[in-house]
């Protein structure tokens, strides 16, 4: 084949026409359509036509060509010009074509009226249903291999296909009953037992994945694909260091799959406090991401910040992102809890009640409570809450007219009686809100921190004037570290 292909490739070189036989021709054929080169297919194609018209096999891949480029119709005139009927190819083109058109009925009717010997019949219903599935009709590929398998129960193609049409179902543990089938007749099949570490993957049993994987790379250590989809498992069951072995392993292999398991590495880097190592990755990944659509490796990179001690750098960036994503309501809160830290009282001012704002219109708009939830649960399951219920508290006693109904809309959202908030809050002037969170913002002058279980957790305290003279001092990294621990943030 190589000195055909030689021969070949300098015919192309020098514009000029060499021969071939109709053997020679068929080679070729084969390499370019193995190759998928089909502009050289066509080429040979066209020169074998011309040096030996009359080829039968020539003409067959005409016919092949044809269904490639979807000219079924031209396909079908063809086979019927050649009249081969005795031609085992020529059949299976001829059904492809069927199934391609829509016409599975008579792909029936043909198998139905012939007699076939068992190899042929056998070969007819591994191809036809390779066609179906690769042309995505589930329901006529299930029908045909139930067929086959009627007649071949023991056809492996028949039951790798049964066995990916019940994946692309969802028919997982029908799925996994198959596969364990074929790995009992071929235990040394690498594809196997990859499949059924992917199966058993979908169904979350990742020790049973990681163990299939692993019998997998036993047939065939080579396979990158098969050591990703393992590590990915130990990640997710919480391996971590065994999942950044097999990242590592895969990266000496490959340089080029960084980017692709990039992200989980990070991930395993943070969750075995190698913050460093996990730094510079996050921060690699933001150059190329659009931050509002991945806040999560936002969050992490600036989790990674505060624990290697850029504390600067990722209060930095939080006020510049928190700018730049106006719908980020958390981000809003961190905004505005900045501005106070740093006595900036107008801007805090500004910015409660730009979020307070944003509340009721998504409130309104959404009538959709279970997904406000979404939204709303860093104020009600974190310590934010308690800056509404000790100001609420604290000053309800003085809070009379004019600020009545927002004091009373603040209660229903602290309250989580969404409908009444809105009501209420429709009833205030724009100017009204803004002195009432100007009254709110003299008692949230300080920040505490304190260790709790397993998890550091901020508390936000409120200190009136009246009672207490001395500010606190305020720790910015308290802030960011309120904003990674929030649950709102934990997917």
């Amino acid at each position: 084949m190589k000195e055909i292909l030689l021969r070949y490739i300098r015919m192309e070189n020098s514009g000029t026409e060499s021969y071939f036989d109709a053997d020679e021709i068929i080679e070729l054929l084969d390499h370019f359509e193995d190759t998928s080169d089909f502009k050289h297919y066509e080429k040979v194609l066209d020169l074998g036509r011309k040096l030996h018209p009359n080829n039968i096999e020539i003409k067959i891949r005409l016919c092949k060509l044809l269904i490639h480029k979807k000219e079924y119709g031209e396909a079908i005139r063809l086979i019927n010009k050649i009249g081969d009927h005795e031609n085992h190819d020529l059949h299976l083109l001829q059904l492809e074509c069927f199934c391609a058109t829509d016409k599975y009925d008579k792909v029936i009717a043909f198998i139905e009226s012939q007699e076939f010997d068992n190899n042929v019949l056998e070969d007819i219903f591994e191809y036809i249903t390779q066609v179906l599935n690769d042309l995505n009709k589930d329901d006529e590929a299930f029908d045909f291999i139930k067929r086959g398998l009627a007649f071949f129960p023991d056809n492996l193609i028949l039951k790798e296909e049964l066995c990916y049409y019940l994946e692309i179902k969802r028919e997982t543990k029908l799925a996994l009953r198959v596969c364990k089938e074929l790995i009992d007749q071929n235990p040394y099949s690498s594809e196997y037992w990859y499949t059924q570490g992917r199966l058993y993957f979908f169904e979350r049993d990742y020790d049973k994945a990681i163990e299939s994987f692993d019998f997998a790379l036993t047939c065939d250590d080579s396979d990158q694909e098969i050591k990703i989809k393992k590590a990915y498992c130990l990640f997710m069951n919480g391996n971590y260091e065994k999942a950044i072995e097999v990242y590592l392993e895969l990266l000496s292999e490959d340089s080029n799959l960084y980017e692709r398991i990039q992200p989980y590495l990070a991930e395993c880097y943070m969750k075995t406090e190698h913050f460093d190592n996990a730094y510079f990755i996050f921060r690699d990944i933001l150059k190329k991401i659009d931050v509002a659509e991945n806040l999560h490796v936002y969050r992490n990179y600036i989790h990674c910040c505060i624990e290697t001690e850029r504390d600067k750098e990722a209060t930095r960036d939080l006020l510049e992102t928190a700018k730049n994503l106006p719908n980020d309501l958390l981000l809003f809160w961190l905004q505005a809890f900045i501005h106070i830290v740093r006595n900036e009282h107008e801007e805090a001012v500004q910015t409660i009640q730009q979020l307070l704002q944003k509340l009721y219109r998504i409130f309104l708009e959404e009538q959709n409570i279970d997904a406000l939830n979404d939204i709303t649960c860093f104020l009600f399951e974190s310590d934010i809450e308690n800056l509404l219920i000790d100001a609420h508290e604290l000053m309800g006693e003085r809070f009379d007219e004019p600020f009545s109904e927002i004091h009373q809309a603040i209660h229903h959202l602290i309250n989580k009686d969404i409908k009444q908030f809105c009501i209420q809050y429709n009833r205030c002037s724009s100017e009204i809100v803004s002195k009432y969170i100007d009254q709110i913002l003299l008692y949230a002058e300080a920040i505490q921190t304190y260790e709790a279980e397993h998890d550091k957790k901020y508390v936000f305290y409120l200190q009136s004037k009246d009672i207490v003279s001395d500010k606190q001092n305020i720790d910015l990294k308290d802030i960011l570290s309120y904003y990674l621990n929030n649950k709102y943030y934990h997917n």
